[in-house]
């Protein structure tokens, strides 16, 4: 069970810049909102990872799958 001392150094280890003790960077998520904005054409759901070298591993595939998908969308016209 965490401390109150060690729950607000893992929350100053965690915060950057400017950035307040209340605001906690998840860099996870950010880079997860980066890769979905750079790649829209990726399909959102196979953005994943716990790390951001596995969110970046992951956008290449999802953009397969969209193109896969937009391919047999088109076909049905």
């Amino acid at each position: 069970m965490e401390t109150g001392r060690e729950a607000t150094e893992q929350e100053e280890d965690v915060t950057r810049g400017d950035a307040t003790e209340n605001e906690v960077i998840d860099e996870e998520a950010l880079a997860r909102a980066l890769a979905l904005r750079a790649h829209p054409d990726a399909v959102p759901e196979l953005v994943t990872g716990a790390t951001v070298a596995e969110i970046v591993a992951s956008v290449e595939p999802a953009r397969a799958a969209y193109r896969r998908i937009a391919e047999r969308v088109g076909g049905r016209e």
